[in-house]
This record gives C-alpha cells, structure tokens and sequence, in this order.
C-alpha cells in the first residue's frame, strides 16, 4: 500500500503568499504616497497663507498702519516657527524689524540684521533683504558712508529677477544717501535706475518714490526747473 505523505498533497501556495507580499508592498506605497499627496498640499497651503500675511504686514507697514502690521507680523513669525528651518521665518524677523525702523525704535537692538542667514537658494531674497534693512539702520543714524557700503551690497545680492524689489529699494535709498553726502551725479544715476525699474515692472509705488526723491535732489541744489517735471510727474 502506498502511503502519500502531508508534503506530498499538500498544495504549492507560493504563488499566492508571492501575490499577497505584492498586494501589500502595493498598499504600503499607496499610503505613503498618500501620506506625501497630504504633506505637499499641506505645505502648499501654509506657504499661500504665509504669503498673504506677509502681503498685508507689509501693506499694513506702507499705510503707516503699525499695529496692525505688527500684529500680522507676529502671526507670521508664529507660524512660520512651526516649519524647522523656514525662510519664512527670516522674511517675517526682518519684516518685524523693518517696523522698528521705520517707527524709528532703534534703542532696542536688531538681531535679525547681524545675523549669518544661510546661503541657500531659498534664502535669496531674505540675505539680499537683509543688507538693504542694515543699510537703512545705517540711515537712520546719519551713518551715510556705511549705509551706501550695504546698500550696494544689497545691490550685488539682489541679481536675480525673484529679488527685483529689494534691488528697487536699495537703489532708492542709496541714491538719497549719496544725494546727503554731496554725491549728487552717483545719487541720481542711483534714483534714475530705480524709476526704470519701477516703471518696467509696474511697480508704480517705487517708481513715483525714486521720482520723488531725483526732484527733491534737483530742489535742494536750486534747480527748480529741473525739479518741476519729477514732482509733476508724481
């Protein structure tokens, strides 16, 4: 009598444990790439809503609004802190102090404008940014020499078309400063950079400011008919 052995019936399964290990490796990948669809749209979120309040802050501080742009400041700082490594959080500190400037609350010091920001790209716009902030503190105080110095550090950082606006500002308040220290032809060609750029970006504000100032230049030296076409112009 022959005798048939449990491993001689028993049925090859592997074909199935292969297909189940499949289904499950293929569900594990659909979680994480889930998880990542969730991450992506979560971060994308925040970013818009760091955005919008770092619009209105700076809207806030144009209008002479300063509580209140202190207030969308300190939610920005807030919430950019969650994020580990943010450049969010550089753009809101030195929003913070840009407040104090131009509240003129220097007693205090800055912190934001000595610090060593990172050199990532992510981070162009905050180091250009930075030295235009140190360059007006140096205004402020009547440092003239040291503030045209970062000014046109500023200047050479802000290359990239996504730093447009600080290269803008940086050439406003650099061609008044060479205007106060008696250098007059390099303060104008500063001013008249800044309204061509200005202009071609439709960045109206900026491009009536720098205008301003290249009449108020030609005013101070009694040029009186070659300032009157820049305030007209305003």
């Amino acid at each position: 009598m022959e005798v048939t052995t449990r491993s001689e019936v028993a049925p090859d399964l592997s074909h199935v444990t292969c297909r189940l290990a499949t289904a499950a490796s293929a569900c594990q990948f659909a979680v994480v790439a889930g998880a990542l669809i969730v991450l992506a749209a979560c971060s994308s979120n925040t970013g818009v809503r760091l955005q919008e309040l770092y619009d209105k802050g700076s809207g806030e501080l144009l209008r002479g609004e300063m509580d209140l742009a202190r207030q969308s400041t300190d939610e920005g700082l807030r919430r950019s802190r969650q994020q580990a490594g943010s450049a969010w959080t550089w753009k809101f500190r030195l929003l913070h102090d840009e407040i104090r400037l131009i509240n003129r609350q220097l007693s205090a010091p800055f912190p934001a404008l000595d610090e060593a920001i990172p050199a990532a790209a992510e981070n162009a716009w905050a180091r250009a940014r930075q030295r235009y902030l140190k360059g007006q503190h140096h205004l402020v105080k009547g440092e003239l020499p040291q503030a045209v110095t970062a000014f046109q550090d500023s200047v050479g950082l802000a290359a990239d078309p996504s730093v447009s606006d600080v290269l803008r500002d940086a050439n406003i308040l650099r061609g008044i400063a060479l205007q106060r220290m008696g250098r007059w032809d390099e303060g104008d060609r500063a001013l008249t950079e800044a309204v061509a750029a200005g202009k071609a970006a439709g960045d109206r504000f900026r491009e009536a400011s720098a205008t301003l100032n290249l009449g108020t230049g030609f005013l101070l030296r009694n040029r009186f008919d070659e300032a009157r076409p820049y305030f007209e112009a305003v």
